[in-house]
């Protein structure tokens, strides 16, 4: 539906704001490239932070369908040596090597969705705002996203988002 919007649309003459709240991790990156290629449509995503961090497991062993499903999440495949480190321990007999997620695994996210949406759109707010269940756990990342590539327009944009996200609760 999304992309039959932006492929139909004579975005010229006209503007508008998505906002993008997916059921765990269904929104394919090329939807999201589509509505930045109209230069025209701004996003507001709620990015499903926790569905993503459940699916890095601690070790990277993960079921190949979940390694493409988050390959589609994010456009690239790129994702891997971001979340996972070595490990490299010394043992009496031998070093040892081992792949461990990364501990601050909601701030790392948070940068590498920036960086990804950075890549097609021409402003991207630097803060995301972190959405928390009542026992205080990351659920989301809110991101906002500028496809106008006019810098007065782009920069009033993310001012406005930044504003939002800094005074929320």
């Amino acid at each position: 539906m999304i992309e039959a919007i932006c492929n139909n649309e004579n975005w010229k003459s006209h503007r508008a704001v998505a906002f993008i709240d997916p059921f765990a991790t269904q929104v394919k990156w090329n939807t999201i490239e589509k509505m930045a290629s109209t230069k025209a449509i701004d996003l507001w995503l709620l990015f499903p932070a926790m569905a993503v961090n459940r699916m890095l497991t601690k070790t990277g062993g993960m079921p190949d369908q979940w390694q493409e499903r988050l390959t589609e999440c994010f456009g690239t495949d790129e994702w891997q040596p971001v979340f996972y480190q070595k490990k490299r321990q010394s043992t009496l007999f031998e070093d040892e090597s081992s792949i461990e997620k990364v501990a601050n695994i909601f701030e790392i996210l948070s940068q590498f969705v920036n960086g990804r949406l950075r890549t097609i759109f021409p402003s991207v707010s630097n803060n995301n705002l972190v959405l928390k269940n009542s026992k205080n756990s990351p659920l989301f990342l809110l991101c906002f996203a500028c496809s106008n590539p006019n810098p007065k327009a782009f920069g009033l944009a993310v001012k406005i988002a930044n504003h939002i996200i800094d005074t929320s609760p």
